[in-house]
C-alpha cells in the first residue's frame, strides 16, 4: 500500500485561513493520449447499469487527475472563497455525518473559517453538489483568487453559473469553451479508466485497475495490483482509501481510485433533472465498478456522502484562435433561418437551432448561417496570405444547449447578412451547388448525435480553400439531419462559436528575412512552450 509522501502531507499544513497566503492547490494530473479513439457500448443491454450509450471516445488529448480532490485541498478552496458561503459550498455532514471527510466551519458569516482532521486531509473530499464541482473548476480556471463568491472566483471561467443553485438551472451549465480546469465529460472520464492506451484503438478493460478480472479488496503492503477499495475494505473510522493507497492498481493512463473509494461526478446530462456519476464506492458491489455501469441518477444538488470528484485539464488549443470577444475579434457572424417564422430576424438571439420538425411535429426546417470575418490579413491576430502560409488544420467548436441528431454543413457560395430570414434567401439555402456546395464538408453527430456541451469539427478544407481565394469565405450552413434538433450558443451567447486555425509559418513567426540576390526567407518558428 502507499505510504503517505511528504508532498502530501504538507497539505495537512496548508489548510487553514492563516496559511491560505501562501498555499495552494497543486493537482496532479497524467496524461490521456491516443485522440481519436473509439468508443465501446456502455449500460444495461451490455451486462451494466443505465442507459445504452457509446462511451470512451475522445478526439483530443487532455489531462485528468491522478487522483481525487482530497478534502485537504477542497479546505483550501472553501478558505480562498467561501467565508460568507454565498451558494452552500461547505455541507454540514463533511463534519457530522459518520461518514463525512471531516472539514469542520468554524466561526461565522461573513467570516468563516475552515480545517480538516490531519488524518482526512489526504481522502476524498465528500458531501459535494455537481454545483460545487463546477465552482471548484471556476476556481482554478481562475487561478486560485481569494475572495468573495463571484464572476472572478466560482461563477465564471470554465461554467458560466450567474448564482444557479437550483437543479434545472444547474441542469443548463455546459462548459465554455475556453476551459482550462473542468468536470471530466463521461467520454473523458471513461477513457481515462478504461482504455488500453494502446493506440488508437477501441480496447478497453472492464476494470480501472487495468484488468477484466473483477478486483480483490486486499489491505497488503505492497500492493499486489488489481486492488479496490469496495465492500467497506477499509472500514470505520475512514470508510475511504487514502487517494493513490493502491499503488499498484492504476488505470493504463496512470490514475487511481477510479474504481471504487468514492463516486466520481461528471458531465454527462442523464434522464430528467440528473446529471452522471461514475466508478463506484467504498461500500458498493463490484457491478457498479464495472466499465458498462453508467452509475446512477443524481441531481446536481444532491450533496451525498458518498460522492466525490476528480477535475480534468483541457490545453490551450495550439493555433490562432477566432472567437467573439476574445482578444478584441469582433467578425463572427450568424442567424437562424425559420420556416415557421419566415421573416424573423435572428441576427441577436442568443441560440441557434438546426432541425427539420421546429416547431414540433409541424415538419418545418430551420437552418443555421455561420461565419468568420476577417480572418485573413497582415494584421495581428490574422493569417497571412503571403507565399509559403499553409492550413495545417482548422477546428469550429460549438458549444450545445440542447443535444439534438446533429446537422450537415455546407459551405456557402453566396453572400449573405445576419439579418437575412427565411423569405428574404428564397425558402431558406438550398446545398444546390449554387446557393451552397452541394456536398457537405463534414456531418456533426454520426456517432449518436450532438452531446451537451462543447463539440469540434474538422473544418481545413474550408479554411484551405478560403486561403486560396479569402473573398471566397461566405461561412457555411448548418442544415438539419433529423426530427431532433440541435441547438448551440450564438456569437451573442455564453459560449460564442470558436474558429482555431493551426498554420505555418506559426503565428507569432518572426518577420522574413530577405537577404542575398537570393532573396532567401528565414522563418523563425516559435516553439510553444508546454508544461
Amino acid at each position: 500500500m502507499r505510504q503517505l509522501t511528504s508532498s502530501l502531507a504538507m497539505v495537512v499544513l496548508a489548510v487553514t485561513a492563516q496559511s491560505l497566503a501562501t498555499a495552494a492547490v497543486v493537482i496532479e494530473t497524467v496524461p490521456v493520449g491516443n485522440p481519436g479513439n473509439p468508443g465501446e457500448w456502455a449500460g444495461v443491454s451490455y451486462g451494466g447499469i443505465g442507459v445504452d450509450r457509446v462511451c470512451g471516445a475522445v478526439d483530443y488529448t487532455y489531462s485528468i487527475g491522478k487522483y481525487e480532490v482530497t478534502a485537504g485541498q477542497y479546505t483550501e478552496f472553501l478558505n480562498a472563497v467561501a467565508d460568507e458561503d454565498t451558494y452552500g459550498l461547505y455541507s454540514d455532514e463533511m463534519w457530522s455525518d459518520v461518514y463525512g471527510c471531516k472539514i469542520q466551519q468554524s466561526g461565522s458569516s461573513p467570516n468563516y473559517t475552515y480545517s480538516v482532521a490531519a488524518d482526512r486531509a489526504d481522502r476524498p473530499v465528500n458531501g459535494v453538489s455537481w454545483g460545487n464541482v463546477a465552482r471548484f473548476s471556476n476556481w482554478l480556471h481562475n487561478g486560485q483568487p481569494s475572495g468573495p463568491q463571484g464572476n472572478g472566483t466560482t461563477e465564471d471561467g470554465a461554467y458560466f453559473l450567474n448564482g444557479a443553485t437550483d437543479d434545472s438551472a444547474l441542469m443548463d451549465v455546459v462548459r465554455l469553451s475556453n476551459a482550462t480546469w473542468v468536470i471530466p465529460t463521461e467520454d473523458e472520464w471513461y477513457k481515462a479508466a478504461y482504455h488500453k492506451n494502446d493506440g488508437v484503438t477501441g480496447n478497453y478493460f472492464n476494470y480501472a485497475t487495468s484488468s477484466d478480472s473483477i478486483p480483490s479488496n486486499q489491505l497488503i503492503n505492497p500492493d499486489p495490483g488489481n486492488n479496490a477499495n469496495f465492500r467497506n475494505a477499509i472500514g470505520s473510522p475512514y470508510y475511504t482509501a487514502e487517494v493513490g493507497e493502491f499503488e499498484n492498481s492504476e488505470s493504463p493512463y496512470g490514475t487511481f481510485d477510479q474504481s471504487g473509494n468514492i463516486w466520481e461526478w461528471n458531465e454527462s446530462t442523464l434522464i430528467g433533472l440528473s446529471r452522471g456519476i461514475r466508478g463506484g464506492n467504498w461500500n458498493n458491489f463490484a457491478e457498479h465498478l464495472i466499465a458498462s455501469s453508467r452509475g446512477q441518477e443524481y441531481v446536481p444538488t444532491v450533496k451525498s456522502i458518498i460522492v466525490g470528484f476528480r477535475v480534468a485539464s483541457i490545453p490551450e488549443p495550439d493555433g490562432i484562435i477566432f472567437q467573439q470577444g476574445v482578444n478584441g475579434y469582433a467578425g463572427t457572424v450568424d442567424t437562424s433561418l425559420q420556416e415557421y417564422a419566415p421573416s424573423a430576424d435572428n441576427s441577436l438571439a442568443a441560440e441557434l437551432s438546426v432541425d427539420n420538425d421546429d416547431p414540433h411535429q409541424s415538419g418545418l426546417t430551420s437552418q443555421v448561417l455561420l461565419r468568420f470575418d476577417d480572418i485573413f490579413g497582415d494584421g495581428p491576430g490574422q493569417i497571412p496570405t503571403g507565399p509559403g502560409v499553409t492550413i495545417n488544420w482548422a477546428r469550429l467548436d460549438l458549444t450545445t444547449t440542447n443535444p439534438g441528431v446533429g446537422a450537415r454543413l455546407h459551405r456557402m457560395l453566396q453572400p449573405w447578412s445576419d439579418t437575412d430570414t427565411w423569405d428574404l434567401l428564397g425558402s431558406g439555402v438550398q446545398s444546390d451547388g449554387v446557393e451552397a456546395l452541394s456536398s457537405a464538408e463534414l456531418v456533426a453527430g454520426t456517432d449518436g448525435g450532438v452531446r451537451q456541451g462543447p463539440s469540434s469539427f474538422d473544418v481545413t478544407a474550408s479554411v484551405r480553400a478560403w486561403l486560396a481565394d479569402p473573398q471566397s469565405n461566405l461561412g457555411w450552413v448548418l442544415l438539419p439531419t433529423g426530427s431532433n434538433g440541435w441547438d448551440f450558443y450564438s456569437a451573442e451567447g455564453a459560449a460564442p462559436p470558436r474558429l482555431i486555425v493551426n498554420y505555418v509559418p506559426e503565428p507569432g513567426t518572426l518577420a522574413m528575412l530577405l537577404g542575398g540576390a537570393s532573396g532567401l526567407l528565414v522563418y523563425a518558428r516559435r516553439r510553444r512552450k508546454t508544461t
